[in-house]
């Protein structure tokens, strides 16, 4: 029996922050499905999971770094170049398709659309086409109405909320357009997201929630580590370095909590653009001996790291100039997974992946003496502490897992009529 092809659209191929992606793509390898994966660009000095090794996925990637070569003679000699050494591999419909002037005019004539059409002129048509993030399914959209993607062909869109930022409704209205019209389905990984979502296109229906999960093969422990009293209560935060993460509270709630003279120690996790700022900030307020900076760092790192904590907080906030937010934040669930309680504000969509009151609590965003309270109490509730790590870690596993995931995104997306 012939597998199913599935198409993965993605930005850049590996990222030591989109792992969401890996995990899906592997939990629909274990199912038995033909995957390949097209990267819009090449990531060559990024860490690699090891997970992507032991899949092989490097070897499923294709890189687009063709180029439509400028003068047209050279675009005819490049083209002419490509079909001789690839000949054998050539999609001939596809082929015949891109270069029909009477069909597609001056975008046949001058090659545009064979360039365009490039990876499904030398590779089997997939069956599905997923990609992830909106404007990384444009393209395809557009090459479907143009009919060089079969009919038979579905799109399918993940929005991950960098794409869908608020208060753009008019202008996400116009960009997605053919995406509205050619995709057979959109899914978004919170309640969160898919108002901003609604908010753009009030009159879509094919939108299923479906969140990203973390690899539980990684991420697990039996049960909750225990902390001696004396010990200092280990504080984790892990994620993007920029404003809308809110990773320079937690200096913020560094300070307060030395201010109390309370036993601390904190983990400050990824890279970005604030980590200068952070570094010095971290050295004005003599923080050098609580505060520990790993930049970016392998999933293996993330899970020792926070093997040895006792607690997580992810306190992003709602950018003041774009108004966006973090919509889901799958590090949340990796620390629940962790058996970690979490602390998160009520930002964007991070409440929506944790109970709030059993696995942790959600506070409201930019509120630091609702952070360092709850710190203090479960600092000095060790038993809470761990009764709330030990739910999480239920939690995931019964929510979040893999095999979960991988059910519902194939009997409820790509299997939607």
């Amino acid at each position: 029996m012939q597998k199913t092809r599935i198409l993965f659209i993605v930005d850049g191929f590996p990222t030591l922050s989109e792992t969401f992606i890996v995990n899906q793509i592997t939990g629909l390898i274990d199912e038995g499905y033909d995957i390949r994966i097209f990267s819009i660009a090449e990531n060559k000095k990024v860490k690699i999971h090891q997970v992507i090794k032991e899949y092989r996925l490097l070897e499923k990637t294709y890189y687009n770094t063709i180029r439509t070569p400028v003068k047209k003679y050279k675009r005819v000699l490049y083209a002419l170049t490509l079909l001789i050494s690839k000949f054998y591999k050539i999609q001939w419909r596809v082929l015949f398709n891109t270069l029909n002037i009477k069909k597609h005019k001056k975008e046949a004539y001058n090659l545009n659309l064979f360039y365009k059409s490039i990876y499904f002129v030398f590779n089997k048509m997939p069956h599905i086409i997923h990609a992830h993030f909106g404007h990384n399914g444009i393209q395809f959209a557009e090459l479907k109405a143009l009919n060089i993607i079969p009919s038979t062909v579905k799109i399918v869109v993940t929005f991950h909320g960098y794409d869908l930022m608020p208060n753009k409704e008019a202008y996400y209205r116009k960009k997605y357009n053919v995406l509205f019209k050619n995709a057979a389905i959109f899914t978004v990984n919170t309640v969160y997201l898919q108002h901003l979502l609604k908010a753009v296109n009030p009159g879509l229906k094919n939108i299923e929630i479906l969140p990203m999960g973390p690899n539980l093969k990684l991420f697990h422990v039996k049960k909750a580590n225990r902390r001696n009293k004396e010990e200092a209560i280990n504080i984790s935060y892990c994620g993007r370095l920029i404003n809308l993460k809110g990773s320079h509270l937690m200096i913020k709630i560094a300070k307060a909590l030395k201010e109390k003279e309370i036993h601390f120690k904190m983990n400050i996790i990824g890279e970005g653009e604030l980590m200068d700022e952070l570094q010095l900030k971290t050295k004005d307020f003599n923080l050098e001996n609580f505060i520990k900076f790993y930049g970016g760092v392998s999933q293996e790192k993330i899970k020792n790291i926070f093997k040895e904590s006792h607690l997580f907080i992810s306190p992003g906030i709602e950018d003041e100039i774009t108004k966006r937010a973090e919509t889901q934040g799958l590090v949340i669930q990796e620390a629940q997974a962790m058996a970690l309680p979490v602390l998160v504000s009520d930002a964007g969509g991070m409440q929506y992946g944790m109970v709030d009151g059993k696995t942790g609590y959600v506070l409201p965003q930019k509120d630091i003496n609702a952070f360092v309270d709850k710190i203090i109490y479960l600092k000095e509730n060790e038993e809470v502490r761990q009764i709330m790590g030990n739910y999480g870690m239920k939690y995931v596993n019964n929510h979040f897992t893999t095999t979960k995931l991988t059910k519902y995104l194939i009997d409820k997306v790509y299997c939607y009529e």
